[in-house]
């Protein structure tokens, strides 16, 4: 073979193999696109799932989150109905003396007109000082104070009030206000003082009975030794002086008597009534509205 011969063969051969490793290549290449394209199908259908899986998630939340609101707003509203439907007075204050709620029952225990009261509470109370000083009590001394009983120095709204104030806690303990809830007590203090003048009354009656029927025992003492002496071994002047003591302890025993029988209870008496007289009375008394 020559030497031509030797090189054209030689280039062949080189050829050759540079199309095999061209055509090697080429197959990988398409083969790693195959691969590429179906792990970004399989890729695409998982980001799809995980979208949609993540959107229904953010819907429910979104829908428990206005169930949620739905309820709060529903709580707090009825909250206000109930606050505002009380016949008690609701004081709500902070620990810094704002107030916070103060309810219309309370208003109007208190004399105060439709205004905005969301200021210190002392500002609030000036003209309630009693109330005011039972709330700092409280403030201070992080204590409850149950059912106390406070006269009102004015003229306007109620002039007894029943107090009990209570301290807000959080879950932890810590102090951040106060409740106070106050109702009006006038009648029932009205009452109670005309119970304590009954009472005297009664013990002055007692009083009066008991000097009473000590003065009729004297006046029948000396009624009876009046009566005791003989006239006719009297002196004719000594005479009408006797007569007199025994007219006048008569006269002021017929008088203690009656005082006693005024004052002591009336006796049941039982007698006959004539019924068809009494309902002919009854008739008599309506014909004519009839």
């Amino acid at each position: 073979m020559t030497k031509a011969g030797t090189l054209l063969l030689l280039l062949t051969a080189i050829v050759a193999a540079l199309a095999g490793i061209l055509a090697f290549a080429v197959s990988k290449f398409f083969a790693a696109a195959r691969e590429a394209t179906k792990a970004g199908r399989e890729g695409g259908t998982e980001t799809a799932f995980m979208a949609a899986a993540m959107e229904e998630a953010l819907q429910k939340m979104r829908t428990q989150e206005r169930a949620m609101q739905a309820r709060a707003e529903a709580s707090e509203r009825l909250s206000g109905e109930i606050i505002a439907s009380m016949t008690s007075g609701l004081l709500v204050v902070s620990q810094e003396g704002m107030v916070r709620t103060l309810n219309p029952a309370g208003q109007q225990l208190l004399g105060l007109p439709d205004s905005d009261w969301m200021r210190n509470y002392r500002e609030v109370l000036k003209d309630a000082a009693p109330l005011a000083d039972v709330i700092n009590e409280c403030l201070i001394g992080r204590r409850p104070i149950v059912r106390r009983t406070v006269k009102m120095d004015r003229g306007v709204g109620a002039s007894h009030l029943g107090i009990t104030v209570s301290p807000i806690r959080d879950v932890e303990g810590h102090e951040h206000g106060a409740i106070c809830l106050f109702s009006d007590l006038s009648e029932v203090a009205d009452l109670e003082d005309q119970l304590r003048l009954k009472d005297s009354l009664a013990r002055l009656g007692e009083l009066t009975a008991g000097i009473a029927h000590e003065f009729r025992n004297g006046l029948a003492t000396i009624h009876g030794y009046s009566r005791l002496l003989d006239l006719e071994r009297l002196p004719t002047d000594f005479r009408p002086y006797v007569q007199g003591i025994r007219q006048e302890t008569e006269e002021l025993g017929q008088v203690v008597t009656n005082f006693l029988n005024f004052a002591k209870p009336a006796e049941l008496l039982l007698v006959p009534v004539d019924v068809g007289t009494l309902a002919e009375k009854a008739a008599e008394e309506i014909r004519s509205e009839a």
